[in-house]
């Protein structure tokens, strides 16, 4: 059997014979690459990253941005888990005021940001999630229960 990026050589041990699969050695000496056909792609990626690139620049402060995005996230994750909570709810209760919703909805949600805060801070270790998670000192806003929810 013959493969385009090596081939099976018989061997033989003892009495008993096998097939080795033998890669070729890399680099290939002609790989059969078009580059021609690639070129569109090339450029339609490059033109992405150039309109990325520039909506990059006008956003003023990226990290308020993403701030944005990872509240976003953190409603609809908690809204897939049953909170009733919205953005203007999450906005009243971190400005310190009551929201029209059940305040354990809210500070779900605000715990979730809070967790995520934490990871991003500490985002330079290489451990898992699972171990990180475990490890990770104020890891109980993630798991948040009220006293009343365990009567």
């Amino acid at each position: 059997m013959y493969r385009k990026t090596g081939k099976y050589v018989e061997q033989k041990l003892g009495d008993a014979s096998y097939k080795a699969y033998v890669p070729f050695k890399l680099p290939p000496y002609n790989p059969d690459l078009d580059l021609i056909v690639l070129k569109p792609y090339l450029e339609k990626a490059t033109h992405a990253l150039k309109k990325l690139s520039d909506i990059h620049q006008t956003i003023p402060n990226t990290t308020l941005f993403l701030l944005m995005h990872v509240r976003k996230e953190a409603l609809l994750s908690s809204q897939i888990e049953g909170t009733q909570s919205s953005f203007s709810d999450l906005m009243i209760f971190e400005n310190h005021e009551k929201p029209e919703v059940a305040i354990d909805d809210v500070e779900e949600v605000s715990n979730y940001i809070k967790a995520i805060k934490m990871y991003d801070s500490e985002s330079s270790s290489e451990a898992g999630w699972i171990e990180w998670f475990c490890d990770l000192e104020g890891h109980e806003f993630f798991v948040a229960v009220s006293i009343t929810d365990q009567i």
